[in-house]
């Protein structure tokens, strides 16, 4: 199985971990409050399964909202992946 893209929501921090095992290789996705559950789910696949964080982008998005108008909303991209060398004891 390839890079597949993991888009954090309101799901258990857990649901994120176990898509990205399912995959060598997976790009994190996340937008406002959610960034902090991308970043801890990618700390967890590296220190505990042995997976390599690559790369981390950070931007800003404009959304319009009705009745409020345009709004910047910050969001993440981390890519990991699985590394070979890595071994569970």
């Amino acid at each position: 199985m390839g890079e597949s893209e993991i888009l954090v929501g309101d799901k258990p921090l857990k649901s994120y971990v176990m898509a990205a095992l399912l995959h060598e290789g997976a790009i994190i996705r996340a937008r406002g409050r959610h960034i902090k559950k991308a970043i801890d789910a990618a700390l967890i696949l590296e220190r505990a399964w042995g997976y390599a964080i690559e790369d981390v982008k950070l931007s800003s998005e404009s959304v319009s909202i009705p009745d409020v108008g345009e709004k910047y909303v910050s969001s993440v991209d981390i890519v990991v992946r699985r590394d070979e060398r890595w071994q569970r004891t």
